[in-house]
Formats: C-alpha cells, structure tokens, sequence
C-alpha cells in the first residue's frame, strides 16, 4: 500500500463553520419577522426539528447556536431530533402542531416524506422553514442552506492537492437529501478531469442511507478488499459516513495512512487521534 498523509476537512473547516453560522443567522433574522408581525407581548413559539443527534453537527452547532440566539430575541424554541426516523419526524410534527407552535423549522429526514409533513403544517395555518436539506416540491416560506456542490468541489481539491493519484472511495450520504446529491456532485466536477486522464480512479461510489456509519464503513472496508488496501482517498459526505471510513480504515491498522475528506469535519480530526 503506497504510503500517504491522515487529513481531515480541517482545510474547508472555516468555511464550514461560517455557511453554517450564515445559514442560522439567515433563519433568525427570518424568525425577526415573524416576531415583530406577532401579536404585541405575545411569545413567538418554534418549533425546531433536526433530523437526528447522531452527527455532532446538528445538536452542537445548529441547534446550539438557534437557542442562544433565539432567546436573546425573546423566542420559545421547542427543539427535538427525529433519530433518522420518518415515522418519528411525522409524529412531532403533530404533536408540535398541537402545542401551538406558530412557526415550524425542519430538516427533513427523508426529503420526499416531508411534502406531507409540510402540508400538515400549513393546513394549521403553521408556516414551514426549510432547513439544509431541501425538502422536494413543499409549500415552505423559504429554504435555508448551504452550496452543498461548491462544498463539495473544495472538499475535492483539497484532496486532489494532497493526492494527485490513485484509487478513490465516495462514500456519499442519504440520496433522498440535494445536500447528499449536490455534495457528491462537486467532488466529481473537481475530479473529472483527473478521471478522463486516469490519474485517479474511483473504486467505490454510493449513497449512505440515513448518512449511515455503518454502511459506509462497510463500504469502505468492500473497498480496501477488493483493491488490497490501494486507497488513497475517501471523499465522504458529512461527519457520520467519515466516522464509517475512519473505523473501517482502523480495523485494517492502516488510518494514519489514508485521506479522510468530509462535509461536515465536526469531531473527524477527534477521531483520527
């Protein structure tokens, strides 16, 4: 196995952190609104919903940062993690709805599933933020999110940087979500050219259910088997999938010798300590 550097999306952090923060920021100074057209001393009630606690990035980050701003601006924010399940993220809606919420805040956990959730919404007279994954023909007041392709295409070039040749892994995340598809679609436009040449080569390209751990660990390791540990890089959609190629990369005693590039970087370069 030809001998090579352990990264992580420490390259791309920064702009991470920032479209995240912009992202947030965007969806309270949206929330503003709302509150300055609410009845006079009367408290705007949100309800926020992440699609899952696994990946750090949605209790840590997002979550985090909507709650301390939003109490600063005198919102009561009612905050749960739907666990990656559909039927989950179906019944908080509704129990959200019957609590009273005025203003709904989702990340889907399946972008086709939450049309009917968003109807829901909106037949209570409850209007819906779309939040980071793009939920698929919705009524929503607006969508709030990164450029998940530019993310991509900067996630690729650090890597193409560090690793101009050799076998490439793109262990991508749910398909159901534009982040997962428009993500993955930026690291080949960077590629592309170094495909059509054959410099690198992707041996392994799949989308992640759920941004599976386990299933891209158990992509990765396929990947190691079938091309006797010759892996040079593995582009992975967001932390949870980075966290699969990491262990898989660890069970064959070969992670300080392989090129981890991810979404989100939260907690990754933890995990290659």
């Amino acid at each position: 196995m030809t001998p090579m550097t352990t990264t992580s999306e420490s390259r791309s952090e920064p702009n991470r952190r920032e479209a995240i923060g912009g992202a947030a920021a965007g969806l309270l100074a949206l929330l503003a609104g709302f509150k300055s057209a609410h009845a006079e001393g009367k408290t705007l009630k949100v309800g926020l919903i992440m699609p899952n606690y696994d990946q750090l990035r949605w209790r840590n980050a997002d979550q985090a940062f909507f709650e301390k701003e939003a109490a600063k601006l005198g919102m009561q924010v009612l905050a749960q993690s739907s666990n990656a399940n559909e039927a989950l993220q179906a019944s908080q809606v509704e129990n959200m709805l019957t609590q009273g919420i005025d203003v709904l805040v989702l990340t889907p956990v399946n972008a086709n599933a939450a049309t009917g959730l968003v109807r829901k919404a909106k037949a209570a007279n409850v209007p819906v933020i779309n939040y980071n994954f793009l939920i698929n023909n919705a009524d929503v007041v607006c969508f709030l999110g990164r450029d998940a392709t530019e993310m991509g295409e900067k996630i690729a070039k650090a890597a193409v940087e560090a690793h101009p040749k050799g076998n490439y892994i793109i262990a991508a995340g749910e398909e159901s979500t534009s982040v997962a598809r428009e993500t993955r679609q930026g690291f080949l436009n960077v590629l592309k050219p170094h495909l059509d040449s054959g410099a690198i080569k992707i041996v392994s390209d799949q989308f992640n259910k759920n941004w599976s751990t386990d299933t891209a660990r158990a992509q990765v390791e396929n990947a190691l088997t079938k091309n006797n540990n010759d892996i040079a890089v593995a582009l992975c959609g967001n932390d949870g999938t980075a966290y699969g190629a990491i262990q898989s990369l660890s069970e064959k005693s070969c992670s300080g010798q392989s090129s981890k590039e991810d979404h989100d970087g939260s907690g990754v370069e933890e995990g290659l300590r």
